[in-house]
């Protein structure tokens, strides 16, 4: 070690020549000791600028640990965190093929550190900085480490100030004590940690407070004012007031209602000796299904009970028919709805329109074929009147057409009764000319 000191400093006076590097505060004087922390800096400046500079760490057995820094401008520091023991450091610079170094120091770590966890707490407790409840009692450490092989020991005391559980370790680096095997009953506590190197580094840790609370929170003589089960629809809304007796106050209540696809949280307050009643506000809006209606009951220390309260369905409000015109003439505009004559109707009034007195006379003076075509006219028309009654009925649903309709179809028949009785008479009249005439 003393053969690289004197090859530095040789070093130093040949290449310091154009420029100086130097070091400056806050870096710890030569030979300085470190207790209260392993955390030092190194700082320096530069008398040209920039440079590239190589920060050198050795320890006690000269194994050295090297940072490059280019292009640096300087004034220069640099934060580094050791083990406990004796180490070396300097700093050296190039500029422009020109090589410089400062002075080599000394510096002792000797700060012994101890290092104590906080609980993990279980996240649903109101007060999550110093509870141990029920279902986290055997999952609860105390974890303390420090950066030495050390000597242990944790003291546990109860609200009197008296030793209520210790437990001791030696040679490690960390020390785990389980709340369980303290065998805690429900109340406040407290404790520290002691950690021993030597008899000249040594540490007690500061003391820490907790409390063990596994008492399930209850209520009892629960009413609603709402019996259950009930039905609501969907579109509404419904109020329902909870009463009971707490056996520990204040509590955080939860409703829930749930069914197999999902839950939804009603309320959730804060209940303590200022609560009377509970309101439950089931919302309009919930999906058309049976739910189950629960309370959640949880401390401050994240103890859970839950009660069932029963169960309610929600129906689906249907869906308001279309606004279809009334016959009344009460409709929106205040005047019945136009009534739209069938073409049918019209063709039955055409079809029976165009068989007149001539068209039978000029019928009765063809030949037989031609005095068939009368009758298959007429029967024609007739159907053709049915027919289109029948269609016109059913396109404009309407009573009053109905009505008009059956009417021609009366007198259709009427009308065609009279067809062959009128034909058998102008043949006999034809007949009687014919033997007159012989």
């Amino acid at each position: 070690m003393f053969t690289l000191l004197f090859l530095s400093f040789s070093l130093a006076n040949v290449f310091a020549s154009d420029f100086e590097i130097s070091l400056i505060e806050p870096t710890p004087a030569n030979n300085s000791i470190l207790n209260a922390s392993n955390e030092f800096t190194i700082a320096f400046s530069s008398t040209a600028n920039p440079v590239n500079v190589t920060i050198t760490i050795e320890d006690s057995d000269g194994n050295p640990v090297t940072y490059d820094l280019l292009n640096v401008n300087t004034p220069y520091s640099a934060n580094f965190t050791l083990l406990l023991g004796d180490y070396y450091y300097w700093v050296s610079a190039d500029n422009d093929g020109t090589t410089n170094m400062t002075e080599i120091r000394k510096v002792t770590t000797n700060a012994y550190e101890l290092i104590v966890e906080d609980f993990v707490y279980d996240g649903n407790a109101i007060d999550n900085s110093s509870y141990v409840n029920n279902m986290t009692y055997g999952s609860k450490y105390i974890k303390a480490y420090t950066n030495l092989v050390s000597d242990y020991n944790v003291s546990i005391f109860n609200s009197s100030g008296s030793i209520v559980a210790n437990f001791h370790d030696s040679g490690i680096f960390d020390f785990i004590v389980n709340i369980e095997d303290a065998g805690l009953t429900d109340g406040q506590y407290s404790y520290h940690v002691f950690a021993n190197y030597s008899d000249t580094r040594n540490i007690t840790s500061q003391t820490r407070v907790f409390s063990v609370d596994t008492v399930i929170p209850e209520i009892e003589n629960i009413s609603l004012s709402q019996s259950l089960p009930f039905s609501m629809n969907n579109d509404e809304s419904k109020n329902i007031s909870l009463n009971g007796s707490f056996k520990e106050l204040p509590v955080n209540l939860t409703i829930l209602a749930w069914n197999s696809n999902g839950s939804r949280v009603i309320s959730g307050i804060i209940v303590d000796e200022n609560t009377s009643l509970v309101d439950i506000i089931i919302p309009s809006g919930l999906t058309a299904a049976e739910y189950n209606l629960s309370a959640n009951v949880r401390d401050y220390a994240g103890n859970l009970m839950s009660y069932n309260l029963g169960s309610f369905t929600v129906n689906q409000v249907p869906e308001p028919p279309a606004n279809i015109p009334s016959n009344d003439g009460g409709g929106s505009g205040g005047s019945p709805p136009p009534v739209v004559e069938s073409e049918n109707v019209v063709l039955v009034s055409s079809n029976l329109t165009n068989i007149s007195e001539e068209d039978i006379s000029e019928i009765s003076e063809n030949d037989t074929g031609n005095k068939t075509a009368v009758q298959n006219t007429s029967q024609k028309s007739f159907f053709n009147a049915i027919t289109g009654a029948v269609t016109g009925a059913f396109q404009n649903r309407s009573f009053a057409l109905i009505l008009v309709v059956l009417a021609i179809l009366v007198l259709a028949w009427i009308f065609s009764g009279f067809l062959i009785p009128e034909e058998g008479r102008k043949r006999k009249i034809k007949e009687e000319k014919s033997e007159n005439d012989n």
